[in-house]
């Protein structure tokens, strides 16, 4: 070790020392920086430059909701679900656990049960 060389303790511990100071200085520095943003100018802004009210939104009524009036497209959508939901009934009472047991049947087979030829 030559006469001005440093141990490496001494040299890690200053560069710790000189990492903290630095991070201390960094911390004034926006606490500043704060402060200052805390103390800018406010310009008040009144966008009708007349006396006036100003403006706020308050609701109108309690509710804007309109009384539900079912449409013709209401009703066939309506019928629709009803036939589809009585189909599903209907093929789980014919087939209950889903083994495919009445695929003999012909589609016209299906269209005359359906219609209630049978």
């Amino acid at each position: 070790m030559g006469s001005n060389e440093k141990p490496w303790e001494q040299v890690k511990a200053e560069f710790f020392e000189n990492m903290a100071r630095l991070d201390r200085e960094e911390a004034e520095k926006a606490k500043r920086k704060a402060l200052e943003a805390k103390q800018a100018d406010v310009v008040p802004f009144n966008p009708w430059p007349t006396a006036r009210r100003p403006w706020t939104a308050e609701p109108s009524a309690a509710s804007n909701a309109m009384p539900y009036a079912p449409s013709a497209t209401d009703r066939l959508m309506e019928t629709q679900r009803a036939v589809a939901a009585a189909a599903r009934q209907d093929r789980l009472r014919r087939d209950p656990w889903g083994l495919g047991l009445y695929s003999h049947e012909s589609l016209e087979d299906v269209i005359r049960r359906q219609n209630g030829d049978e």
